[in-house]
């Protein structure tokens, strides 16, 4: 609801100035892959709390460019993108040591405050459970 509320207001403000959302994002044609390198190495170098708010401040832009230049990149949500930056990260390590290393340890590691969460996202993501990773190799 807060964020339909910012969306409106947005929206009034534009409509006020006359400003039309194409002259706000059509700046980013050649900083696309500057936004979306910035934000994989921010994904993997944060504590596992990083947010949309925080890109966007950092990055200096709105709330709405930065999803329309995820979503012109590579069709999906800068949070979906983290997501799928850290259960990458998270499915490398779990390939890359002989001993599967704990689950629970593994997804606070990547920002998951609970393994269950974790898993139905990996499931989701690679179609297996992380669990299973060393028995199928």
């Amino acid at each position: 609801m807060q964020q339909q509320l910012c969306d409106e207001i947005t929206d009034m403000v534009l409509h006020y100035f006359d400003v039309q959302e194409e002259e706000l994002t059509r700046d980013l044609g050649s900083n696309h892959h500057h936004i979306m390198q910035y934000v994989y190495q921010r994904a993997l170098e944060s504590d596992g709390h990083l947010t949309v708010l925080e890109l966007c401040r950092e990055l200096q832009m709105p709330h709405r460019s930065l999803h329309y230049a995820f979503e012109k990149t590579t069709g999906m949500s800068p949070n979906k993108y983290i997501r799928a930056i850290r259960l990458n990260a998270a499915d490398r390590i779990i390939h890359k040591h002989k001993d599967m290393p704990k689950l629970t340890d593994l997804a606070h590691q990547y920002g998951f405050s609970h393994s269950s969460h974790f898993g139905r996202e990996y499931k989701k993501l690679f179609r297996r459970i992380p669990s299973n990773v060393k028995l199928n190799a």
